[in-house]
């Protein structure tokens, strides 16, 4: 069992008990890695959204936590929670919303325009491997799909940062 896996499910039946303490050191242990991921996925001046997400990720987790130990034995929680805020996520992008950059010219702010234009997979795939630095099986664990799903995700992401890279050196000229 990984690191962090049993205490992860003996947590998760406590809080079915309704311990409050048990809830405590869940979020204690895993709101900073929620919400760093949401908000690089959002983008940098977007906290006040990424703060709402990362408590609608928290809530979303809290009703269905009765069925983390039963469903989930081998994907650690703090993956099942990013996997829950990558769906919250989808449902606040379904909705029209503006996100703008301060630097246009910002590889990062690029970046993240690049992957707010994928498909939701995509774009969490490769956020997942750029900003949290998960190796394959544990972005395949957090996007609920096979090893070799995930890494057609991250093939497909990658091809379309290069091509809209190209698309931008295309429209760039010497000439100013």
């Amino acid at each position: 069992m990984q690191p962090g896996l049993e205490l992860d499910i003996s947590l998760a039946k406590d809080i079915g008990e309704g311990k409050r303490e048990a809830l405590d050191r869940v979020v204690n242990r895993h709101l900073g890695a929620v919400y760093r991921y949401v908000l690089r996925r959002l983008g940098p001046e977007q906290e006040s959204l990424a703060a709402d997400v990362t408590q609608d990720t928290f809530y979303m987790a809290m009703r269905q936590m009765k069925r983390y130990p039963r469903g989930t034995r081998t994907v650690p929680m703090r993956l099942w929670l990013l996997r829950l805020a990558g769906k919250q996520i989808a449902r606040r992008k379904a909705k029209p919303a503006v996100v703008e950059f301060e630097d246009p010219d910002d590889e990062l702010a690029s970046l993240r325009e690049a992957i707010a234009g994928m498909h939701e997979i995509e774009g969490a795939a490769i956020a997942l491997a750029l900003f949290e630095e998960l190796p394959p099986e544990e972005i395949a664990d957090a996007l609920g799909v096979s090893r070799r799903a995930a890494m057609r995700h991250l093939r497909n992401a990658l091809q379309r940062i290069n091509k809209a890279q190209a698309e931008e050196l295309e429209d760039w000229s010497i000439d100013g």
